[in-house]
């Protein structure tokens, strides 16, 4: 799949997920800031969801990034909260799975892009995904099959 394909597929599964919690898109300047704040270059793939959807996701599938204007960015609010916990500078929250985290993989980047690793309170961590995109589609997904399951 190629960028357009990747994002066309995201966009579908949002559409058609239930539960569907998106806050709104935010524009390029709430991103340059949420990259000064945490101290890193996000991946295009990031950048792209964060400018059409902000934040949320589907089937309980919550992606964090920013809300609403006023309110502490959910991504910057996580990450914080796990770097005090000893999680390298060079990574960034984007889901909490509850006995560990996805995060973004800054220091890998490559071509406007970097890996999704899991990382958990032990110091752990192992690449889960080459990109973003195929984080989400695979989440999304995954939801959405357990979600049809339980109706």
């Amino acid at each position: 799949m190629d960028t357009h394909e990747y994002r066309r597929k995201i966009v579908e599964l949002i559409n058609i997920g239930p539960d569907r919690l998106i806050t709104g898109g935010v524009d390029y300047n709430r991103i340059v800031e949420l990259e000064k704040e945490l101290g890193v270059k996000l991946p295009e793939s990031y950048k792209w969801f964060l400018r059409e959807y902000g934040h949320g996701g589907v089937a309980g599938v919550d992606i964090l990034g920013i809300g609403p204007i006023g309110v502490e960015p959910p991504v910057v609010q996580l990450t914080q909260d796990y770097r005090k916990m000893g999680m390298p500078n060079s990574l960034v929250a984007i889901y909490n799975a509850d006995e560990w985290v996805y995060c973004l993989e800054t220091s890998k980047m490559s071509n406007g892009e970097c890996p999704v690793i899991d990382w958990d309170r032990s110091g752990e961590s192992f690449k889960c995904f080459d990109n973003f995109y195929l984080f989400v589609i695979d989440k999304f997904e995954s939801a959405l099959e357990d979600y049809e399951d339980e109706v």
